[in-house]
C-alpha cells in the first residue's frame, strides 16, 4: 500500500499577542501623528490644544491625514509583518529589549511628519486667504456690560456675506470657522498682512450662526 504524502509544513501565524501589540503600537502611532499635526496647526493661530479639548477621533483623524500624506510608509510597515512570524519565539521574546528605542524612533518619526503636515497645510490655506474654510456669521447674546471693543468684535462677527455671485467683501468683512469644538467655536479673520485675528466663542454666548458651504475641491 502506497504511503501517504507527507502533509505540508504549518504555515506560520503571528501569535494572538503579537498581533494585539502591533496593532497597539499601530494606533499610538497614529494618534501622536494626528496629536503632532493638531499641536502644530493650531499653534500657527496661536491657539493652544488643552483650551480646544479635542475628541480623540479628531486627533486619529488627523493622524489619518499624515499617513495619507505619507502612505508609502505602509509598505515597510507591511513587510514587517509576514517577516516578523518567520522570527524564532526566543528571538521575538529576546526583541522586547530593542522596544524602547523603536517606540523613541517612531514618535520622533510621527512628531515630524505631522509638524510637517500642518505646516504645508497651513501655508497651502494661508495662500488662498483660508477660502476653503466656510464663511461663518454669529450673533452673541446681548450682554449689558459689553465693552467697545467687544461690542465691535460682536457687530464684526454677524455682519452678512455677499449673496452668491458678489464680490468677495474686504478682509475684516469675512470670519471663518476654523474649528468646532463641544465648548465652543473657533472663528478666524484673514488678514492681508500678518497672522489671522482668532476669535473663541463660547456656545452660551452664541445665539444664533450661520456658515456658508464649503468650496468644492477644498479638503
Amino acid at each position: 500500500m502506497a504511503a501517504e504524502p507527507a502533509s505540508g509544513a504549518p504555515t506560520p501565524r503571528l501569535p494572538l499577542p503579537d498581533l494585539a501589540w502591533i496593532t497597539g503600537l499601530g494606533l499610538a502611532w497614529l494618534y501622536a501623528a494626528g496629536w503632532s499635526y493638531a499641536y502644530r496647526w493650531y499653534a500657527r493661530f496661536d491657539l493652544g490644544l488643552n483650551g480646544l479639548d479635542l475628541p480623540v477621533e479628531t486627533v486619529l483623524m488627523y493622524g489619518y491625514w499624515v499617513l495619507r500624506a505619507h502612505w508609502y510608509l505602509l509598505l515597510p510597515a507591511l513587510a514587517v509583518w509576514p517577516l516578523w512570524t518567520l522570527v524564532p519565539p526566543g528571538v521575538r521574546r529576546r526583541g522586547i529589549y530593542g522596544l524602547p528605542l523603536v517606540l523613541i524612533l517612531l514618535f520622533v518619526l510621527a512628531y515630524t511628519l505631522g509638524a510637517g503636515a500642518a505646516d504645508h497645510r497651513f501655508v497651502a490655506h494661508r495662500d488662498q486667504g483660508f477660502r476653503c474654510l466656510p464663511r461663518a456669521r454669529v450673533g452673541l447674546v446681548p450682554q449689558a456690560d459689553r465693552g467697545p471693543a467687544i461690542a465691535a468684535l460682536a457687530a464684526g462677527l454677524a455682519r452678512a456675506t455677499p449673496p452668491p455671485g458678489a464680490p468677495d467683501p474686504s478682509p475684516d468683512a469675512e470670519w471663518r470657522l476654523l474649528v468646532q469644538t463641544a465648548s465652543l467655536l473657533v472663528l478666524i479673520k484673514p488678514e492681508p498682512q500678518g497672522p489671522p485675528v482668532v476669535a473663541l466663542v463660547p456656545w452660551e454666548n452664541l445665539d444664533v450662526a450661520r456658515l456658508s458651504p464649503v468650496v468644492a475641491g477644498c479638503q
